[in-house]
């Protein structure tokens, strides 16, 4: 390898009289014992780079001139000097030539700027040298100040010189390994109840998993504050996600009463839990009650405890917190039974202000839970009350959705609220006062009573149609895909075991058919908005001989006239194709029924077919050349048998090809089916 001399590059910079470029001997890893950045020159290392009788290489002597970066030149660059025959110093960082030449820097300085000044590592001047005030013992902090002879002198401060092993936080050694206060690092105090055990904190006492909980009084209400920043991650809620650090306290009821536990006031997302003292059962689990706010509420027997812990939703959502306790009094108060019209006369003087609502309500109150009878609009209302009152309802239980509130709308200081409600939705309804309680009055009203159902009987006559109209009819049931308006509504007994198709389809409006088994209150069996096509319905439910159903004729809004058709299992497979293979059939699904879908597709109506192998073999079921988007499902024995195989497009142009490997002998049955709709196809059998 050849080693050029820098000092050619410079000398053509500078435009100076350079001799010609040399070869620089290679580093002086392999020139014998010099220094690096030196050579061998037989009878001294020299620095070819600046040594004008040996300038980039031994013995080439630039007699007059000088030795620039291996190369003689005839005067030094500009910002330099011949401080030496033949040698360029630059005076602003040569501390042997600093600022002039011959102005040699003491050992412990370098030049800096033309300076001697103390730097690196010893960037401080004191009268005996340079040094670092920030480590030297005998200048720690200023020049001159002695730490003793068992101290050192840490960032400018002597302090205990720590044994091996100890780490020194702020003025005193530690075993970071062991010590609470600094556990792992510096100041990294561990929680109450936990100890440091190898570099980390751990529980030290657990109840229910629940870390060192502290202990509350059982004065109810009461509030403590704390926070969950560096606490341990002891548990993991139920009802939130995993990571957050959390704080625990036991409860002791002083009481047989309900208890309520609430974090309203805290300052992140948090989640509260509680388990029973004893048993560790999980008593209740609440993440966002109010807002990230959490409340749980839960009956106690009089000296029971539980454990209630204050999480956060999430590793991360940790902070100040705020843990309520209070006593909420029982709600609801009273259930109403599930008539109306009715009123109920009460008077909540000695009752508790514990609920409000966003209409107002700050006095005491009395709850009742409502159930309603039938779908429909209802109005509660406390119009006769003595007093101010405030009305409002939440959903399901107490602490529900709001659905609705009202202060003055019954007129004067009574209130009045509508809601409409589904059969069988129940409701907290809470009468409250402005201010004091008093006597009041309730009253609820509703949509008259369902008419009989079902109120047309169907008998078991196979096929059949009705006509009717749902225009004046009342609206009192729901299907679960849709039926929210007026119905009418039939029974029918099954003559024979099978699948039954029951449809609107004829009709000149926007229909739904729901069934249920038994009566108009038994479970529902099916359900239909839109499958019959023009917005009629249809529905496939499969019956036992002697079944009895209600079928609900139902509308998606407004009523009109209907069309209820019900049509017996139809035969499957419908028709049979023998053994010959290859064959073609020519059909048209418009006439089939919509009983049975393939894993792949096939809402639409189908054809079935029953085929015999005639041979052991694979054989291929296709409808290419059909006009429609066909699908193709094939089933072992019957009709309900094994599916072996579907295809909905893999013949091209929306037509079904499939292929089946059978046995001599085995049946199958094919079914035709199609995508949506109904259309004519053209079906082939091949094979083997």
């Amino acid at each position: 390898m050849t080693y050029f001399a820098r000092g050619v590059v410079l000398c053509a910079l500078l435009s100076l009289g350079c001799a010609q470029a040399v070869e620089i001997e290679p580093p002086p890893s392999s020139q014998g014992d010099c220094d690096e950045g030196f050579i061998d020159c037989g009878d001294a290392c020299v620095d070819p780079l600046t040594d004008p009788k040996n300038c980039g290489s031994c013995g080439n002597d630039c007699n007059e001139g000088v030795c620039v970066e291996g190369a003689c030149a005839d005067e030094c660059p500009p910002g330099t000097l011949e401080c030496e025959p033949g040698s360029c110093s630059d005076i602003s960082v040569d501390p042997v030539h600093c600022g002039s030449c011959t102005n040699a820097c003491p050992p412990d300085q370098t030049c800096l700027n033309a300076s001697c000044t103390c730097a690196g590592s010893a960037p401080d001047e004191c009268p005996d040298g340079c040094t670092n005030v920030l480590t030297d013992p005998q200048n720690c902090g200023i020049c001159g100040l002695i730490c003793a002879p068992n101290e050192s002198c840490v960032n400018g401060s002597c302090a205990p010189q720590c044994a091996p092993g100890d780490t020194l936080c702020g003025t005193e050694c530690v075993d970071v390994s062991s010590d609470d206060a600094h556990c792992g690092s510096c100041f990294n105090a561990c929680p109450p109840g936990s100890e440091c055990n190898s570099f980390t904190c751990v529980c030290s006492t657990q109840q229910c998993g629940a870390c060192a909980p502290q202990s509350l009084s059982s004065t109810v209400p009461q509030t403590v504050t704390g926070t969950t920043f560096n606490a341990l991650n002891s548990l993991e809620p139920v009802c939130a996600a995993l990571g957050a650090a959390d704080v625990a306290y036991t409860f002791t009821a002083p009481s047989t009463a309900n208890f309520a536990f609430d974090t309203i006031g805290s300052t992140f997302d948090t989640v509260l839990y509680a388990f029973d003292g004893l048993s560790c059962t999980l008593l209740a689990c609440d993440d966002d009650t109010f807002g990230v706010e959490s409340f749980i509420n839960m009956p106690l027997n009089a000296g029971q405890q539980v454990v209630v812990v204050v999480d956060g939703f999430a590793a991360g959502d940790a902070g100040p917190f705020t843990l309520n306790v209070s006593s909420p009094p029982p709600c609801p108060t009273a259930v109403l039974g599930p008539t109306t019209p009715q009123s109920v006369v009460g008077n909540s003087s000695s009752s508790v202000a514990y609920y409000s609502s966003s209409c107002g309500g700050p006095g005491p109150e009395d709850s009742y839970a409502f159930t309603a009878p039938s779908t429909g609009l209802y109005v509660f209302d406390t119009i006769g009350s003595s007093i101010d009152t405030v009305i409002y309802a939440r959903d399901f239980d107490c602490m529900g959705f709001e659905l609705g509130c009202d202060d003055n709308g019954g007129g004067g200081s009574a209130s009045q609220l509508a809601l409409n409600l589904f059969q069988g939705q129940t409701i907290v309804l809470f009468v409250d006062a402005q201010s004091g309680g008093g006597a009041y009055t309730l009253n609820v009203s509703g949509p008259p009573p369902p008419p009989p159902c079902p109120t047309t009987n169907l008998g078991s006559a196979l096929p059949q149609s009705v006509s009717g109209d749902t225009t004046l009819s009342a609206s009192a049931y729901t299907g679960t895909c849709a039926g929210f308006g007026p119905e009418n509504t039939y029974s029918f007994t099954a003559p024979v075991t099978g699948t039954y198709q029951i449809d609107t389809i004829g009709s000149a409006y926007d229909t739904v058919v729901h069934v249920r088994d038994t009566d108009c209150n038994g479970p529902e069996l099916g359900c239909d908005d839109d499958s019959g096509g023009n917005f009629n319905s249809l529905v496939v439910v499969n019956l036992v001989q002697g079944q009895t159903v209600a079928i609900f004729a139902d509308s998606y809004s407004s009523g009109g006239s209907y069309v209820l058709n019900i049509s017996p299992p139809p035969p499957c497979p419908a028709l049979s194709l023998g053994s010959i293979s290859p064959q073609t059939v020519m059909g048209n699904t418009s006439g089939g029924s919509n009983l049975y879908v393939g894993s792949c597709a096939g809402s639409g109506l189908e054809d079935s077919y029953s085929f015999t192998a005639p041979a052991n073999g694979t054989y291929t079921f296709d409808t290419i050349g059909s006009p429609y988007d066909t699908v193709l499902h094939v089933r072992d024995g019957t009709c309900g048998g094994l599916e072996l195989a579907c295809d909905d497009d893999a013949g091209g142009n929306l037509t079904s090809l499939l292929s089946v490997t059978l046995a001599q002998g085995q049946q199958v049955v094919v079914f035709v089916d199609s995508f949506f709709g109904s259309g004519p196809y053209s079906f082939h059998v091949s094979g083997p």
